[in-house]
């Protein structure tokens, strides 16, 4: 949804945020580009602000004045809650969409008729399944991740600490989690509608994605050594 917003707007990914996000700029923030937050590199997965999931407008303060970690487009790492309310105020600012979500079902949701929502509707709650937490199975490429998860303080920890709040895995089994319309965390929807939307970037058989946006998702921006994740 945010390259499609971009690509609308004819803004290249090497543009940086602060041209369509004046207050974006502060604290070190002015060479950010759309590259460095759609790769993880904008230095932005951590608040040191105490903002709450569940109020946008604390987040937003907050990333606004929240200083990098390094300098931006210099290290990799998973922007684990931090993600999703970088991208929805991105489009919010190109697209004048009142949320990513309204943006998503606007130019890829109804023209694909996914079964699929970003803020879900009230009468589509009856429908939703619980979830559950998973089993976890550990081996030896994730003994770094835990460790750093487990360290208080660590980069790791407090990336999935930033926003606070909605940690648990019920959670998101209550409506106020799905209505929220939380991107990259907060979607609700079927398998096959997921099937559908994928099938439509791999194959680029549908209009309603432009090949040039389903050529950009083709193209890594960054494999390095992940900060947070603890992988390269």
């Amino acid at each position: 949804a945010c390259l499609m917003a971009l690509h609308e707007a004819g803004l290249p990914l090497e543009c940086p945020v602060s041209e369509i996000w004046p207050e974006f700029v502060a604290a070190g923030k002015e060479d950010v580009t759309f590259a460095d937050v759609l790769s993880h590199r904008a230095g932005l997965c951590v608040l040191d602000e105490r903002a709450p999931m569940t109020n946008y407008d604390a987040v937003i303060t907050a990333l606004e004045h929240q200083a990098p970690l390094w300098p931006p487009g210099t290290q990799q790492a998973y922007h684990a809650r931090t993600f999703g309310f970088l991208l929805d105020e991105i489009v919010r600012r190109v697209a004048g969409a009142a949320s990513i979500g309204e943006y998503f079902q606007e130019v890829i949701g109804s023209p694909l008729k996914l079964d699929f929502w970003i803020g879900l509707p009230r009468e589509q709650w009856d429908r939703v399944a619980t979830i559950y937490p998973g089993k976890i199975s550990i081996n030896a490429r994730d003994q770094a991740f835990l460790k750093a998860f487990n360290t208080s303080g660590s980069v790791t920890q407090r990336a999935f600490a930033s926003p606070v709040g909605l940690a648990a895995v019920s959670d998101l089994n209550k409506p106020e989690a799905w209505t929220a319309g939380f991107a990259s965390m907060g979607g609700v929807g079927s398998a096959s509608a997921l099937g559908r939307f994928y099938s439509a970037i791999a194959c680029g058989t549908n209009a309603a994605i432009p090949p040039q946006v389903a050529g950009l998702l083709s193209k890594p921006l960054s494999q390095a050594h992940d900060a947070v994740l603890c992988l390269d």
